[in-house]
């Protein structure tokens, strides 16, 4: 008898027991482990987003729903509900599941930030995956071998990767984000559903992503399909308390270079005011940022190609999403009472990177009005010797400054 039969009569007995009746929220109360990267590592709590449990348990084997669909904002957790699922499905509910994302390269990042971490954290699931190992194909990027089943990851990219697998469950993450066609065959979400045709009855499949263009938006149109259901949460009363104690913070630091900053989207504004405005509730100095200007200001060096002045230069590690947001804005015409007006807008899109680069660039032009010299920093800078080994490299008087412990954030 081989040494490890006793270890496969146990998972044989595990494959064949009945699927325990539990819901995936359940489940993951109780199982899941998220990873030390996660924001709140450890045990899964669903009282932090009370809103996913009825969409989880909708997933449950139990339940009657066949379809989920999840219309929602970013970063709110619904990658995560499916990580949930097929965590149950592989512990509670063995069977063919396929997951597909926008492209190969996201099914590599997902694979290894979301995908591993999620069953090397959670014992249950750790023991009934297929240990990775060079050799052994059933644990690699793009399928999950596991008692009873085998989960398979594919790009919206792939014809073949999606025309090659049924699958008895399916979750499909971010379809507006896929591609129209794949490789000449059809629509992708249209080719993932027809692999869970034979499970018809017992299939099970989810629907995820951001609302982008209305009218044109794939989870748009599947949620119009559906019973459309909305999670309401009452409207907290909190813009006049955080204003306030923002005022609070920066009162007595201007000198300090705490400043109160508020974006306003008036054409012909300068990106930095030439003295703030006391014209507020906290009465403190509150510099009016010109938020037009310094979008015009960051989409012409943005098509300076050349190392040079104006030039951006952006880390390496910088993803794709990141740029699609850096550059999600575009100037419209809108008339105003009969008058043509420019105004910047993102729709459905989302800006965060533009924002924060146009409050950069903000901070960058109040440092100068108070004086700060680039250009003479920079060609102190160029006058050094360059560094020798052993070697001190001495520092322009000009450049040298005592330290001084800051309590600007205590004080």
């Amino acid at each position: 008898m081989p040494d490890d039969f006793p270890w496969v009569w146990e998972r044989l007995k595990d494959g064949l027991r009945p699927e325990l009746p539990l819901t995936v929220s359940e489940w993951a109360s109780r199982y899941r482990i998220l990873p030390p990267t996660s924001a709140e590592p450890g045990r899964w709590r669903n009282d932090r987003t009370p809103f996913l449990a009825e969409i989880m348990d909708a997933l449950s084997v139990h339940s009657p729903t066949e379809r989920v669909v999840f219309m929602k904002g970013a970063q709110i957790g619904a990658t995560e509900a499916g990580n949930n699922w097929i965590g149950y499905v592989i512990h509670n509910a063995p069977g063919l599941m396929l997951a597909v994302l926008p492209s190969l390269d996201d099914i590599k990042r997902n694979s290894a930030t979301r995908i591993d971490p999620l069953i090397e954290c959670s014992p249950v699931l750790k023991e009934r995956v297929v240990e990775p190992r060079s050799r052994e194909p059933g644990n690699s990027m793009f399928r999950k071998k596991f008692l009873g089943g085998e989960l398979v990851l594919t790009g919206a990219t792939s014809a073949k990767g999606l025309r090659s697998t049924p699958a008895r469950y399916l979750f499909m993450d971010e379809i507006d984000a896929y591609p129209a066609d794949a490789d000449d065959e059809g629509d992708p979400v249209a080719l993932a559903i027809q692999r869970t045709v034979t499970f018809k009855g017992r299939r099970k499949i989810y629907l995820v992503s951001t609302p982008t263009l209305k009218g044109f938006s794939r989870i748009e149109a599947a949620y119009l399909e559906s019973d459309r259901r909305i999670f309401e949460v009452p409207c907290l009363d909190v813009g006049g308390h955080h204003t306030q104690a923002a005022y609070n913070f920066v009162r007595g630091k201007d000198a300090r270079r705490v400043w109160a900053v508020k974006g306003h989207n008036i054409p012909g504004k300068a990106i930095w005011p030439r003295k703030p405005s006391k014209d507020n509730k906290g009465r403190v100095p509150l510099y009016m940022v010109g938020v037009s200007a310094a979008k015009e200001a960051i989409y012409a060096r943005l098509k300076i190609t050349e190392p040079g002045p104006g030039f951006l230069h952006f880390p390496a590690d910088r993803p794709d999403t990141y740029f699609r947001q850096l550059t999600a804005e575009r100037m419209k015409t809108v008339y105003v009472k009969g008058r043509a007006t420019r105004v910047w807008e993102a729709g459905s899109r989302r800006n965060e990177a533009l924002d924060l680069k146009v409050y950069n660039l903000a901070a960058l032009y109040g440092l100068q009005a108070i004086g700060l010299d680039l250009n003479g920093t920079a060609a102190v800078l160029s006058g050094l010797p360059d560094r020798v080994s052993g070697q001190a490299v001495a520092v322009p008087a000009i450049m040298r400054r005592k330290p001084t412990r800051s309590t600007w954030l205590s004080g």
